[in-house]
């Protein structure tokens, strides 16, 4: 008997450590990321590269973009 409230003890434990440390993402937390490519070209020649990154959330959020781009070819 004691070995059976044992385990129903430290089942339960278990369980609800795991109910607690699991968490939802909420849709309206959605992070959505732009990237665009502008290239100014005079004949065969390229003149100018710029990258635009946008970032945005419904909510106010902080958020770090861990992009590294290195070496892009068009």
């Amino acid at each position: 008997m004691n070995k059976k409230f044992q385990k129903i003890v430290a089942l339960s434990l278990l369980f609800s450590m795991v109910i607690v440390n699991v968490s939802f993402a909420q849709e309206n937390n959605v992070i959505k990321k732009s990237e665009t490519l502008y290239v100014t070209v005079d004949g065969d020649e390229i003149k100018d590269k710029t990258v635009s990154v946008w970032l945005n959330s419904n909510k106010n959020i902080k958020v770090k973009d861990k992009s590294n781009l290195k070496e892009v070819k068009i």
